[in-house]
């Protein structure tokens, strides 16, 4: 029976391989949309768009005329009521400029913590040695796994702040994503499908689960299951998270 206590015991005591090559396009994917934003906020002006004191200047001097932002720290928040206030896409802009800087920083640092000690984001020589690597060594990571005030799992050494896309590849098994309302649905379905995990591999994310699982005679070994009962046990799994016969996420109707 899986419990919360048997999920965190599982993580801690469990390696997991990454793909370091998905995490280099993360961060070339920063990389080049961070820039194309630059360019698109240089139109309005000429300053380092990731020092708060320079932009606030900008923003209370040259667009608003006033004081609209008090102390040292920029919200998006206080982005958003500006862009309401005076409807100008270049508070939009930034949050999207501040989005993908907050990421490449995420990036880098999971980086510098796993894969390479030697990049420093701020070094824009050392970073562009990661990018150009066309060879990585087998990379395992054994986070420390806790629960939450707020009832998920949060990993440590190292953190995953990415989306659930992105943990996806990160990884080298071919998990399914089950998003979760709370950690009682994660137990529901690995209570209720764990037979089906491959060597129980999984891991749990905030109350997101990452399972590699046999869901249909398709990704299932040997092909095909011998078993009636397993094959309509996986029927029942694919129609409980909303997935076809080849894990592809089967949308609502309200997505349609």
């Amino acid at each position: 029976m899986y419990t919360v206590e048997t999920i965190l015991n599982r993580i801690n005591d469990t390696g997991y391989r990454i793909n370091p090559a998905y995490v280099q396009e993360m961060l070339k994917h920063s990389i080049t949309e961070k820039e194309n934003i630059r360019v698109d906020l240089s139109k309005y002006a000429e300053i380092d768009f990731t020092i708060n004191r320079d932009v606030i200047g900008f923003i209370n001097k040259n667009l608003m005329g006033r004081e609209a932002i008090r102390g040292k720290t920029i919200s998006n928040k206080i982005l958003e009521e500006l862009f309401e206030e005076t409807n100008n896409l270049f508070f939009q802009t930034l949050i999207a400029y501040r989005k993908y800087d907050d990421r490449y920083k995420k990036v880098a640092s999971f980086i510098k913590a796993v894969i390479d000690s030697e990049i420093n984001k701020d070094n824009d020589d050392s970073v562009i040695v990661f990018l150009n690597k066309d060879k990585f060594e087998v990379i395992w990571i054994s986070p420390e796994a806790k629960l939450n005030s707020v009832g998920g799992i949060s990993l440590s050494n190292p953190p995953l702040p990415f989306s659930t896309e992105d943990i996806k590849n990160i990884f080298v098994s071919e998990y399914i994503v089950i998003s979760c309302n709370d950690m009682d649905g994660v137990l529901y379905i690995l209570n209720k499908y764990g037979n089906l995990l491959r060597a129980n591999n999984y891991i749990v994310i905030g109350t997101t689960l990452y399972a590699d699982i046999r869901y249909s005679e398709w990704n299932d070994i040997p092909f095909p299951p011998s078993d009636e009962e397993e094959i309509k046990h996986m029927d029942d799994f694919r129609r409980e998270i909303s997935i076809d016969y080849y894990g592809n996420k089967i949308k609502g109707e309200t997505e349609q």
